[in-house]
């Protein structure tokens, strides 16, 4: 009885052998079949996780071995990389600092989600497929050497229109948009005259309401221009007309009655000043007239490329900040990334220009000039941080800005010697 059960069973196993060859093409099976396996089957946390809006990225592939990214924002690039001590349980990710600080993420297997743990709003992450690269900050273009004095074909240097008060503002705007309204105040002084209308000058000023000084009323070495649309209230820029260098007076101004400071509208205040400085800036005038007419056939990327990186920092912070993507950022604002190339040109054009009048003329960038314009980038620095003193604003400056402060001083002899070819008549 035995022996013909497993003869039975014999041939059955044959007879479904025999079935399963009947057909050449494999069994596969069904899309819904598939999907119901692929929404059914439980995620794990292993993987790269980004958060757009903290600018942060977890590599989580190795549990053991994480690695904690912060990005630079607006990119898919990272500043800094980071390992802290992390631990996994019962679907919660924990970060521990040594400072003492944590931070916790909660992951949904199901729903192959992550999200950071925090008591005021959580931060949901999403996977990447590639963990971000090192963001490269470019530095300030050596232009010394660049041979700008053979890429560059100079406009008109010599018998240049003479600026009036009027043209003049818009001469020191464009300057300033360029190089900094601190490096105008870079420009000769004037020592030989009063001060007058469309002169930019330096002055010290403290504001007083009926001989009381008040908040927001001060100031120390302020760059003004001594024009009605200076941008300050009625009066004050163009009380500074007619005062020497070093001399102090008062300005007597009224607030426009529709100030924000209800405390000074329509209020008669009194602003002691001293004038420190008178800045020659027929310069910037002469050197927009030269630089329309100024031209490179090709530039090295390397000459715009800081610039460039420069004004893709600032939008991309302004896109992020604002939650919109990069490039519609850029539509909204009439921009194109062509629109910033352009723009970075431009910003090298000028300081291509700045040398190849240096090298063309064999003009000699002295140490004193130097000294000079590493006081101006001090001065601006520690007004910026009062904590700096001197030698660590100039220790700082002369390690990581120094072909800056070169290009400045460069810029200052060029401008003299523009000066030099437009001399006044009479």
């Amino acid at each position: 009885m035995k022996k013909t059960i497993c003869l039975l069973l014999l041939a059955l196993a044959l007879c479904l052998c025999a079935c399963s060859n009947t057909s050449n093409e494999p069994e596969t099976p069904s899309e819904s079949s598939s999907e119901s396996t692929q929404t059914d089957q439980p995620q794990t946390i292993h993987g790269i996780w980004y958060s757009a809006k903290s600018q942060i990225v977890l590599d989580l592939r190795n549990l053991s071995n994480v690695s904690y990214y912060l990005l630079k924002v607006g990119f898919y690039q990272y500043e800094q990389k980071m390992t802290a001590d992390f631990t996994y349980q019962n679907g919660v990710l924990k970060m521990e600092l040594e400072d003492g600080d944590s931070f916790s993420w909660i992951f949904d297997a199901n729903g192959d989600t992550l999200f950071e743990l925090d008591t005021e709003n959580s931060d949901s992450y999403v996977r990447k497929d590639a963990l971000p690269e090192k963001y490269v900050s470019l530095s300030f273009p050596d232009f010394s050497k660049l041979n700008a004095g053979e890429l560059v074909t100079l406009g008109k240097t010599s018998g240049l229109e003479h600026p009036t008060s009027e043209t003049l503002k818009n001469a020191v705007d464009s300057f300033a948009s360029m190089y900094g309204s601190g490096n105008v105040a870079g420009s000769p002084v004037i020592t030989d005259r009063i001060s007058q209308m469309g002169d930019y000058v330096n002055v010290d000023y403290k504001g007083f309401l009926n001989d009381v000084a008040f908040e927001g009323g001060e100031a120390k070495g302020a760059d003004i221009l001594i024009d009605s649309n200076s941008g300050y209230i009625p009066g004050f820029a163009e009380g500074i007309a007619g005062h020497t260098v070093g001399s102090t007076f008062d300005v007597i101004v009224t607030f426009p009655s529709d100030y924000q400071n209800t405390d000074l509208a329509g209020k008669e205040t009194v602003f002691t000043m001293t004038l420190n400085a008178i800045y020659d800036l027929r310069g910037a005038f002469f050197w927009d007239q030269m630089i329309a007419g100024t031209s490179v056939e090709s530039f090295p990327e390397e000459s715009y490329a800081y610039f460039l990186q420069s004004f893709e920092e600032f939008h991309r912070l302004y896109a992020y900040y604002y939650g919109m993507d990069y490039a519609l950022w850029l539509s909204m604002n009439g921009l194109t990334q062509n629109d910033l190339i352009a723009e970075a040109k431009s910003n090298a054009l000028n300081y291509l220009a700045v040398y190849a009048i240096v090298e063309k003329n064999q003009l000699e960038i002295t140490q004193d000039i130097l000294d000079r314009e590493l006081a101006i980038l001090v001065n601006s620095m520690m007004s910026q941080n009062e904590e700096l003193t001197v030698e660590e604003a100039k220790a700082y400056i002369l390690e990581h800005d120094a072909y800056p402060l070169h290009a400045q001083a460069a810029r200052s002899v060029a401008i003299n010697w523009l000066l030099e070819q437009n001399q006044m008549n009479g």
